[in-house]
């Protein structure tokens, strides 16, 4: 599929496509909140996070080119994003993450190692991100050991929304390298 989509107003018009069906989906409740989050196909798993004020469907593009590759995929809608419901606490990036925990514990996925930053790493980058600069990619890539940093051409930071193929393919090289 060859979308490009620069200026994100397909995005706009019409969000991205619909994710397919799920195998699984539902809520986790967690630390005040209830995370929803989708299974998708099957195979060594993949857990998709969006961007802040956004939501698992706007994976819509990468979900089933992740699961025609042999992958389970799992989206989640953050805390306080989507479906899932939030508390009065601040966000912030911790209780985020233990989130996820929270659906890998629910979901039997035993193994995610990023805490340690012990599994292999890609770094990726729009070359015209807006809300990421260069130097912090640089930064996180030369600070995690054998990280990869990939720098996406022609693409902000909505690679998956503005060019999803090439974005799908930077993802698939490091899972087939990654196992």
């Amino acid at each position: 599929m060859q979308i490009a989509d620069d200026d994100l107003v397909l995005f706009e018009r019409q969000g991205a496509p619909a994710l397919p069906a799920a195998r699984a989906d539902g809520f986790v409740e967690h630390d005040g909140a209830r995370i929803w989050h989708a299974v998708h196909g099957e195979g060594p798993a993949v857990i998709l996070l969006h961007g802040g004020l956004g939501n698992a469907g706007n994976w819509g593009y990468q979900v089933p080119a992740l699961v025609a590759a042999g992958r389970t995929v799992i989206v989640i809608d953050s805390r306080g994003h989507g479906r899932s419901t939030r508390d009065t606490q601040p966000f912030g990036y911790g209780r985020m993450a233990e989130d996820v925990l929270a659906v890998m514990d629910h979901l039997g996925l035993v193994k995610a190692d990023l805490a340690g930053i012990r599994v292999p790493v890609t770094v990726a980058i729009g070359e015209g991100d807006e809300f990421i600069r260069q130097e912090h990619a640089v930064y996180l890539a030369q600070s995690i050991p054998g990280a990869n940093l990939v720098n996406l051409p022609e693409v902000s930071h909505f690679a998956p929304l503005q060019r999803p193929a090439l974005f799908n393919r930077a993802v698939l090289r490091f899972l087939d390298r990654n196992g």
